[in-house]
């Protein structure tokens, strides 16, 4: 998968990273993806959230809740976390939100379409109690 993606989207990327490592998650899933973009308070996700009427700090707090309800592991042989299949699915529906746009690069923006529900991918099950669409 070759994905162009922006500065903030790639500090996005790797902060879904290290959350999942720092939560012991062996996999990056679509809820370290959304804490990533909500910790960059500045982004044009969180702008776009608080437009919309959604809380960002709301959703951080589910997303953070989402995280502790993952399966974790500990000890020193613990490897590097990789990306779940939901993960992927994030990137991709990221890349295509992007390629849709016109745009070259995946932006922060892309990502958060990326994570929204849609009807052929639902929310995960933390997502389900409020669920959000996309337009």
């Amino acid at each position: 998968m070759d994905v162009k993606l922006t500065t903030k989207s790639q500090e996005a990327v790797s902060a879904a990273a290290m959350n999942a490592s720092t939560a012991g998650n062996p996999q990056i899933e679509p809820a370290h993806i959304l804490k990533a973009l909500m910790d960059q308070r500045e982004s044009v996700a969180v702008a776009l959230l608080k437009a919309a009427g959604a809380d960002p700090d709301a959703v951080s707090t589910r997303a953070s809740a989402a995280i502790r309800q993952l399966p974790a592991t500990s000890g020193d042989a613990v490897a590097a976390p990789q990306f779940s299949q939901a993960g992927l699915n994030v990137i991709k529906a990221a890349q295509a939100e992007a390629e849709q746009l016109g745009d070259d690069y995946v932006s922060t923006e892309h990502l958060l379409l990326g994570v929204a529900p849609t009807p052929d991918r639902p929310a995960g099950p933390s997502a389900r109690r409020r669920p959000a669409r996309r337009p």
